[in-house]
């Protein structure tokens, strides 16, 4: 299966990726990770620093299946706006799964502090515009939930958008 075309950005950053040899003999581990990419590798990650015995196969090379094709964005929030998300499937696992993308970006900050080498890793401002005037008032039903809950968001009108981040849009939210 090809899960990307050209020539990926992220093929460049590693100078000497990691090889392994294939298993020689059966192994037994507590968990099996099937797919050695970034999500498999941060979960055997998190198992192995829980006290688990933890075996990631790959059928190809570490990180690179969809891995090195991805944008390398990483953001605390869903596709979907949080109300919209609590009209679809209630308000307890919408906030709850929120909460935990919140956390989660919190322990990946913690984790490439402890990492040893330069890993490029950044924390910037996530700008979700309203590309026309028609999606203020769904933004701005946006922006209320979230402020209602607690979460870390700034309502920027236009003139803060264009004075802050050069952007000609009619109003957006800041996380």
């Amino acid at each position: 299966m090809h899960l990307y075309a050209g020539d990926p950005y992220w093929g460049h950053t590693v100078e000497t990726p990691l090889r392994f040899n294939k298993l020689a003999t059966a192994s037994q581990a507590q968990v099996l990770i099937a797919g050695g990419g970034f999500t498999g590798n941060l979960v055997a990650h998190v198992l192995c620093s829980a006290g688990m015995d933890v075996m990631v196969v790959e059928r190809g090379r570490l990180g690179r299946g969809s891995s090195l094709a991805n944008t390398g964005l990483l953001q605390n929030r869903s596709d979907n706006m949080l109300s919209e998300f609590i009209a679809d499937i209630g308000a307890e696992p919408a906030l709850r799964f929120y909460q935990m993308c919140l956390q989660a970006m919190d322990h990946l900050t913690v984790l490439s502090r402890q990492l040893s080498g330069p890993t490029d890793y950044r924390l910037r401002d996530s700008i979700y515009y309203a590309s026309t005037p028609a999606y203020i008032v769904p933004l701005q039903r946006e922006y209320h939930c979230l402020d209602q809950h607690h979460f870390p968001v700034e309502w920027l009108s236009r003139e803060q958008l264009r004075d802050r981040y050069r952007l000609d849009k009619p109003a957006a939210l800041r996380t």
